[in-house]
């Protein structure tokens, strides 16, 4: 489901009924559980960190993390060898895209 999906009906219940809005909120729920898990998978993170990391964004409202976070959360990797810190750069960019396009999605 795309993003501009869910902020549209984000939107459109916020005026609703509780009896409309429970079932979404329900299903919104279920939806961001199942992709963060699919993003902590797919990227392998740590899970606590990871999660540690997405409640603090969505408590304070806003995307901002530091490098030093997003390290904490990445998998271990050499930074020895030809082009492992170019890599590693990129896969840091990657994470903190994905991360954001998460936020952006349920938390915005």
């Amino acid at each position: 489901m795309g993003s501009f999906y869910i902020s549209q009906i984000n939107q459109f219940f916020k005026n609703s009924s509780k009896q409309l809005l429970l079932p979404w909120i329900k299903f919104r729920d279920a939806e961001k559980v199942k992709e963060f898990d699919q993003l902590v998978l797919e990227e392998n993170l740590r899970m606590p960190e990871t999660q540690e990391l997405v409640d603090k964004i969505s408590r304070i409202g806003t995307f901002e993390v530091s490098d030093a976070e997003i390290s904490n959360i990445m998998p271990p990797t050499s930074r020895f060898g030809a082009g492992n810190m170019d890599a590693r750069l990129a896969k840091k960019e990657h994470i903190m895209e994905r991360l954001n396009n998460f936020f952006m999605k349920y938390y915005d």
